[in-house]
């Protein structure tokens, strides 16, 4: 992914005509001095510090914390390891050794002193370092080091790539922020910015003559600015012949010959004023271009740094609109005390000074995302506000001011809109089912998803609250006057009451203190007439209750192809009532069918997170035949599911388990065909009145949705008026560090009759009874999954499965006797492979499956069946295992001698079979519409 890096230098403390600063300020000051060189054979740093540290605060000062980020990129049991996991990233968790990081040969020294460092308790990206002496106010130490950084492969934010391409930040020891709060040692994390200090640097680079760098600061040797102004195309390279990828399917990719490095080396000096961090990228590859511009009587001069010409040369690139961009700065934000700014393309990952969205399709598209990436290097690097502790002040503002810069260009026609819409409807959703959390939550106690609504939605729906207070000329006032006087300062939320003090709006006062308080920060209830709409438009969600309505169609053999309609309120904004609801008719059958369900939920909080009420209804055809006139009649089955869903709240705010209890009954009528003699003597069907059962179903199921060794159990008891049925269900995921993985699934069932077991009970429950093979169509009693035709016996549908009971993957359709049916108890395992990306090509999902289990019968004194049957075979998952074919290869002697008695069953086709697990693509598992549910 091609992004975009800010490198600024502050040279200037902005001031305002009105501050509301605290009377007591202080700030530590500091001043870095440091030499690096890059060897880029190696891809690590080699250097030397000197930190001058003043203590400018009331307290004595007996050891200085260091963050040494680097560190984070050592092992996968870092902070920044874990995060990425509960991201749902994967690459540095499995990543090599070879493209991983870290720090070492430190050696901290006072006037030449060596200094005790300490060890972090938990994070190895953190160390304390203790002075020869104390610090007491007023004065100051100067710190001296080496330091050896490993470069990782750039995973987040500092690093490199395999075309030699740099990208250096965080890389040296940085010295935590003390403030009237204590220490704030902390690890690197990805999701916020950096709480650091503000210091002067004076740094010299050294690396081979040929690479371009960019870097905060100014740049200080006149010959190299010169080269720089003259670095108007690539260096030439050589096009290296093609390779075909025997593994991949798709075009080979053009490949060039990397430029070799230059044996010379040169030196390159910065120098930056009042700067939280120091980062520089390296590209041997860069071409450049400036421009200098005037803003608020400043002329600052505009560097861009990339690759592809879209970036930077035609009306539609992104230094273009970022100039666009910073000429417009001044409606929304103070003066910007640059000399000099630098946009760098770059193939990196996420990190504090990373934006990736100035690449659009048009150049309105691109005016607002350069727009976003001066208010983040303004909110963030001007101002750096503490975001492991109060995270909704910095991205809350943040988002507050894009959403202004939106307003200013038309937001309406941009798709920032929509995406602000959609925020705000889930922020409403999360309130609605008591999931939001109060604004003033730090970081570390926010929920997965809160971690996106509430720091930044709620965060900007606070200050777009507080302007519809206030007028907005006094609210502008008001924040101006914070922006300009938190400038080169750290900011916190009471920096920001104070502001806000100064209003004599009652209302004001109320919200400012529901900063840390749950709940709608509008008390306001506005209702909104419903409005009905075709087809699922999501580029139209707003805050009006929606009714959508659309065609829909189906399909089974009994049937044929049906067609009707599909009417739900499924989107957003989202509603404690919800309803779906599909008429379908027959073309072949003539029958009206259909599916609905309708629900409706209450969240009361704590222990219990909600409670959903809900009915569904089923109707289709299973069975067609033609009576003794030639008309065509079908036989079907009708169900009604009344349910009701506790969901249970986690412990654990980084818990991604989702565990909930489900009483459902099942009220199902079913019908079928009685024959008769006609009167030319062939058997003809009419069809059978319709008979009722039930079926109650009590489940627990827990889920853990991780994106490392995910897993989903639970636990089934079923029962009806002859029998009663418990399932045990587990399935785990085993991801391999290449990729892929192996799915483990483990089934058990125990089956009791209630009352005297008889014959006719037998009979009865005979389709109820688990059993080792996988079930077919005539076998999903709750009639819970899409059958194609489920009561074929021949042809293609016949052939279809459904993943239940012992799930062992062979057709013994003849052979009632092989499939391990008992009505005592069952148990199976079933495994899958993936498959080396080295062997088989990724776009051939192709995989191994094995199967092995038992029953009750084989454990029976003079059985003549093998204790343990299994089968293995070959596997292909399509469609994001959808659908699923299995091709049994090998089985159990047992299954093997049978199916030798009957040839015909025996060929290799016929022993085929396949899933279509529909319930994949049910709005829980729908990763596009889990925001809705």
């Amino acid at each position: 992914m091609r992004i975009t890096i800010l490198l600024l230098s502050l040279i200037s403390i902005l001031t305002g005509a009105k501050t509301f600063a605290q009377h007591n300020y202080w700030q530590q000051q500091l001043s870095y001095e440091i030499n690096v060189a890059l060897d880029d054979k190696e891809n690590e740093l080699t250097g030397k510090m000197s930190l001058q540290y003043r203590n400018n605060s009331p307290d004595t000062l007996y050891y200085l914390w260091f963050h040494v980020w680097p560190n984070a990129f050592k092992n996968d049991r870092t902070a920044f390891s874990e995060e990425r996991l509960r991201n749902g990233r994967t690459d540095f968790y499995f990543s090599k050794e070879k493209d991983r990081g870290y720090i070492n040969q430190l050696d901290f020294r006072a006037e030449n002193e060596s200094l005790e460092t300490e060890d972090d308790s938990v994070n190895i990206d953190v160390i304390k370092v203790i002075l020869a002496a104390p610090l007491v106010p007023g004065e100051e130490v100067i710190l001296k080091t080496p330091f050896h950084v490993k470069l990782p492969y750039t995973f987040s934010g500092s690093g490199h790539n395999k075309t030699q391409s740099y990208l250096a930040s965080n890389w040296y020891p940085k010295v935590a922020v003390y403030d009237e709060n204590g220490w704030h040692p902390s690890p690197y994390l990805e999701m916020i910015s950096p709480y650091e200090e503000f210091a002067d640097f004076k740094v010299s680079i050294t690396l081979p003559r040929n690479y371009v760098v960019a870097a905060t600061g100014d740049l200080e040797k006149a010959d190299e600015i010169k080269w720089l102004k003259g670095r108007t195309k690539a260096p030439e390279r050589e096009k290296l012949p093609v390779k075909k990828n025997k593994n991949s399917f798709g075009k080979p990719k053009v490949v060039y010959k990397e430029i070799a490095s230059d044996p010379e080396t040169k030196t390159i000096n910065y120098s930056a004023k009042n700067s939280t961090s120091f980062v520089f990228a390296a590209d041997k590859n860069f071409i450049v271009k400036y421009e200098e511009i005037t803003v608020n009587a400043n002329t600052v001069t505009v560097w861009a740094f990339y690759n592809t010409k879209k970036f930077c040369c035609d009306e539609l690139s992104g230094f273009t609109a970022f100039l666009k961009a910073i000429r417009n700065a001044e409606r929304t934000l103070p003066p910007l005390p640059y000399k000099n700014i630098s946009l760098v393309e770059i193939k990196t990952g996420g990190n504090p000074f990373v934006f990736s969205g100035l690449i659009a399709e048009d150049g309105h598209h691109l005016t607002l995302p350069a727009s976003h990436l001066l208010n983040r290097m303004f909110v963030g690097r001007l101002i750096n506000f503490n975001e492991k502790d109060e995270p909704w002040l910095s991205l809350g503002l943040n988002e507050y001011l894009n959403r202004r810069s939106g307003e200013a260009f038309g937001e309406r026609h941009h798709w920032n809109y929509e995406l602000k819409t959609i925020n705000d409807n889930l922020l409403n959703k999360a309130i609605l089912q008591n999931q939001d959390q109060a604004l003033n939550t730090g970081f570390d106690q926010l929920t997965t998803k809160n971690k996106k609504l509430v720091h930044a939605i709620k965060g900007a729906a606070w200050f777009a609250r507080m302007r519809s207070l206030l007028s907005p000329v006094e609210f502008d006032n008001i924040l101006s006057g914070f922006l300009n006087d938190r400038t080169l300062k750290h900011g916190t939320s009471n920096d920001l009451k104070l502001a806000f003090a100064t209003t004599d709006n009652s209302d004001a006062d109320v919200l400012i203190s529901s900063i840390g308080k749950t709940g709608s920060l509008d008390s306001t209830v506005r209702k909104s007439k419903r409005r009905f709409e075709l087809f699922y438009q999501p580029e139209k969600w707003d805050s009006v209750p929606k009714t959508y309505i659309a065609p829909s169609i189906g399909y089974n053999t009994s049937d044929g192809l049906m067609a009707g309609l599909m009417v739900h309120n499924y989107s957003l904004p989202f509603e404690r009532f919800r309803y779906f609801v599909s008429p379908l008719y027959g073309l072949r059958s003539g029958e009206i069918n259909g599916l609905a369900d309708l629900g409706y939920a209450v969240y009361p909080g704590r222990k219990i997170s909600s409670v959903r009420f809900g009915v569904g209804f089923a109707k289709f055809s299973s069975q067609s035949a033609k009576d003794s006139t030639g008309k065509r009649i079908n036989a079907g089955f009708m169900k009604f599911t009344p349910s009701v869903r506790l969901g249970f709240r986690n412990s654990s705010v980084l818990s991604l388990v989702d565990k909930w209890l489900e009483w459902k009954t099942f009220i199902i009528g079913e019908t079928g065909f009685n024959y008769s003699e006609g009167s030319d003597g062939q058997y003809y069907p009419s069809k059978s009145d319709i008979q009722y059962r039930y079926l109650n179903q009590l489940t627990f199921n827990i889920t853990d949705t991780r994106i490392l060794y995910p897993y989903d159990a639970s636990l089934q008891v079923q029962q009806s008026s002859d029998f009663y049925r418990i399932n045990l269900n587990a399935q785990y995921f085993f991801n391999y560090a290449s990729g892929g993985g192996l799915d483990i699934r483990l089934f058990a069932a125990k089956f009791g009759y209630i009352g005297e077991r008889s014959v006719a009970k037998e009979f009865r429950t005979y389709a109820f009874q688990p059993k080792l093979t996988a079930v077919r169509g005539n076998e999903d009693y709750t009639y819970s999954n899409y059958f194609i035709g489920r009561d074929q016996s021949s042809g293609l549908p016949s052939q279809q499965i459904m993943m239940r009971d012992g799930g062992l993957k062979i057709r013994t359709d003849l052979f009632q006797d092989l499939q391990g049916r008992s009505d005592n108890w069952v148990s199976s395992v079933n495994l899958s492979t993936s498959l080396p990306a080295s062997v088989f090509p990724e776009q051939v999902p192709l995989k191994i499956f094995f199967d092995i289990g038992t029953y009750a019968g084989a454990w029976e004194q003079n059985s003549d069946v093998a204790r343990f049957m299994y089968v293995g075979g070959l596997q292909l998952s399509l469609f994001n295992k959808i659908l699923n074919i299995y091709a049994p290869v090998f089985y159990s002697k047992t299954f093997r001698d049978n199916l030798k008695t009957v040839p015909e069953e025996n060929k290799f086709l016929r022993k085929i079979s396949f899933s279509l697990d529909i319930h994949r693509l049910s709005a829980r598992k729908s990763r596009f519409l889990n925001i809705l549910m």
